[in-house]
This record gives structure tokens, sequence and C-alpha cells, in this order.
């Protein structure tokens, strides 16, 4: 049995007057990965990111993180203290911060604000740049450059991580440097 006939028999057989023609579609302009990004992950209604809880949907169990730390570390009130997780919450969620990281930034801030852990600029910044060097190689000094681009452009971004001695931190650095890579191979930054 020829391979046509073995189809013939499991499906049966195809003629052209069998075939539909295909329908003419309306042709658009395809959408950027920014706009289908949009699109997926931020839809029109701004309250869809929130829960029954008040607490957005992605980054819920990190706005309890800062929550706890706001109120028991630093003595914020308790309205104060969602006021803030929910503002972090939307800066995590507008830069596409991953929950892991988001979760790691946020304990390192709590920590430094709240005076539990002390900087060591010297030492974050030599762990920063192995970090990088070991991520992007030779890459290493243009992804650093496009971190200082990304925060250059976001002047309270800057600000915080100034005042509180965060800008230096490996993790904060690693963060922020894979975001403004990402931004810059896009051609955005």
């Amino acid at each position: 049995m020829t391979d046509d006939q073995l189809a013939n028999a499991l499906y049966g057989s195809v003629t052209e007057h069998d075939v539909e023609p295909p329908r003419e579609q309306a042709q658009q302009a395809p959408a950027d990965s920014d706009e289908l990004a949009r699109r997926m992950y931020q839809p029109d209604d701004p309250g869809a990111h929130v829960g029954e809880d008040r607490l957005d949907k992605v980054y819920g169990s990190v706005q309890r993180q800062i929550e706890t730390a706001a109120v028991e570390q630093l003595g914020l009130e308790p309205d104060v203290a969602r006021q803030a997780s929910t503002e972090w919450a939307q800066v995590f969620r507008e830069n596409e911060i991953s929950t892991d990281e988001a979760a790691t930034l946020s304990t390192i801030a709590a920590g430094l604000v709240g005076g539990s852990v002390q900087p060591d600029p010297i030492a974050w910044r030599n762990a920063a740049r192995a970090e990088l060097v070991s991520e992007y190689g030779a890459n290493s000094e243009a992804a650093l450059a496009a971190a200082k681009a990304f925060v250059a452009k976001d002047r309270a971004l800057a600000e915080f991580l100034d005042e509180h001695g965060l800008g230096d931190h490996p993790a904060v650095v690693r963060t922020i440097a894979r975001r403004a890579w990402t931004l810059k191979k896009a051609g955005k930054l």
C-alpha cells in the first residue's frame, strides 16, 4: 500500500472541489513587542491587576512583605504601608521586574531603610561588576552604562537609590541592568 492509498483509506479522498479557497483577511500592521505586551499585561481597566484583597494579583506576596516591613521596621501606619506597597507593585509591573527579583529588592530596601543592613559600597560595587561580567561578558560595561542611563531617566528612582545607598547593591544593579539591557537591545534606551 502506498502513502497516498493509506492516506485515502484513513482520511478519505480530497479533491480540489472539497477544499475551500482561503478567505481574504483584513491586513493589519503588525504590532510591536511593547504593544503586544501592553495588550497582554496591561488591560485598559487600571483595576484589572487588583484582587478582592486590594493587592496586585501578581505582586501581592511582595506587597505583603513590603507592608509588614514598613509597619514593623519603619513604624508606618498600615494604610500608609499599603499605599507604599501598591506604588512599588506598580513600579515593578511597569518595569517588568519578576516577583522573585521584586521580593529580593524589597528585602534589601527594607533592611537598608530600617537600618538592619549596613551599606558597603566598595564591596557591593566589586560584586556588582563581577556579576555583570559573569552575565554579560564583554558587554558588561555596556550593560552597566545602560543601567546608568535607565536610572538617569527616572529622577525619583535615582534619588531613592542614592538616598538609601541601594544603587551599588549587586542585586539592584543586576536587576536594573537586565531591564536596561532589554530596552537597549530593543532600541528603546
